[in-house]
């Protein structure tokens, strides 16, 4: 399991899971910061953030094939307001790609409209 993998240390995940530790290691150098929340048995899943331009990009990550991300608008205090402009659930590698590859806030392309609210409601996966 990803998680059980990234808690022993980060030299045993690039092995075993090389597509979703290349997405993460790709996300390091765009400027996320990552940090795990921890359970009793290990981490629960792994969190990510960036702030860019007046927007913050998330994610969560709960397995290999467990992954969400958003960008918010943030707020005159740095905070993220609103619904989402974006958001993908999927695999570490699909859903950290696209978060990555997401143009900056501002760009051509860009996300600026507020997403429609929804009844999905998204829980990690608890292996």
């Amino acid at each position: 399991m990803l998680l059980a993998k990234l808690d022993n240390g980060a030299s045993q995940v690039g092995s075993e899971y090389p597509e979703a530790t290349a997405a993460l290691e790709r996300a390091k150098v765009s400027g996320f910061r990552f940090w795990p929340l921890h359970a009793d048995d290990g981490i629960a899943v792994v969190c990510g953030e960036r702030h860019c331009l007046g927007a913050v990009d998330m994610c969560v990550v709960g397995g290999e094939d467990d992954a969400f991300a958003m960008r918010f608008r943030l707020d005159g205090d740095g905070r993220a307001e609103g619904r989402p402009l974006w958001k993908r659930h999927g695999t570490v590698v699909e859903v950290v790609t696209a978060l990555v590859d997401l143009p900056p806030p501002g760009a051509p392309g860009a996300p600026i409209r507020e997403l429609a609210a929804t009844s999905d409601l998204w829980l990690p996966a608890m292996d």
